[in-house]
C-alpha cells in the first residue's frame, strides 16, 4: 500500500472510477414488492409569541378617565357659578392629566418596540404611536400654557 502512495506524482490528480448504482431489486425481496416505508412528514409547530403586558397601559387609562371626570366636573360647577375660573382649572388640570396619560404611552410603545424587536415582529405602528403622543403632549402642554396665561 506504501509502494502506491510513494509511486504517486505530487501535484497530480487521480478520480476516482465510477461505480454503478443500481435502483433495481434488492437482495431476498421477490421483483415487484416494495418494503414498506412510512412517508414522514414534518411535524410543524406554530409557538405563539408571549402579548405584551405593561403597568404603563393601565396607569395611562386611568389618568385618562380621571382627566376627563375633572374637566367635567369643573365644567358642571363653572356654570353653577357663573365662574371661568373653574373652567379654567379643569382644562388646564384635564391637559396636564392627558400629558402624564402620553407619557406612559411613550414608555408603554418604547417598551414594546424592545419587545417586538426581540421576537422578530414589525416596529412600525409602536413607532408611529410614539410620535402621536409626542405631538398630543406638545399640543396638551400648549393648552396648559394657553390657561396659565389667559388667568
Amino acid at each position: 500500500m506504501q509502494g502506491d502512495q510513494n509511486n504517486q506524482i505530487v501535484g497530480e490528480i487521480q478520480t476516482p472510477q465510477p461505480v454503478t448504482i443500481s435502483a433495481g431489486q434488492q437482495a431476498g425481496i421477490p421483483y415487484g414488492a416494495q418494503p414498506f416505508q412510512p412517508i414522514m412528514q414534518q411535524n410543524i409547530m406554530y409557538i405563539q409569541m408571549p402579548k405584551f403586558r405593561h403597568p404603563t397601559r393601565i396607569i395611562s387609562s386611568a389618568l385618562v378617565t380621571i382627566g376627563i371626570l375633572v374637566y367635567f366636573i369643573s365644567f358642571i360647577v363653572a356654570l353653577d357659578g357663573n365662574s371661568d375660573a373653574w373652567f379654567n382649572i379643569g382644562y388646564g388640570t384635564c391637559c396636564m392629566f392627558f400629558n402624564a396619560a402620553f407619557v406612559c404611552e411613550i414608555i408603554f410603545y418604547y417598551n414594546m418596540i424592545q419587545h417586538n424587536q426581540s421576537y422578530g415582529q414589525g416596529t412600525g405602528w409602536a413607532i408611529t404611536n410614539i410620535v402621536l403622543a409626542v405631538f398630543l403632549i406638545i399640543v396638551g402642554t400648549l393648552g396648559m400654557l394657553s390657561v396659565l396665561f389667559a388667568s
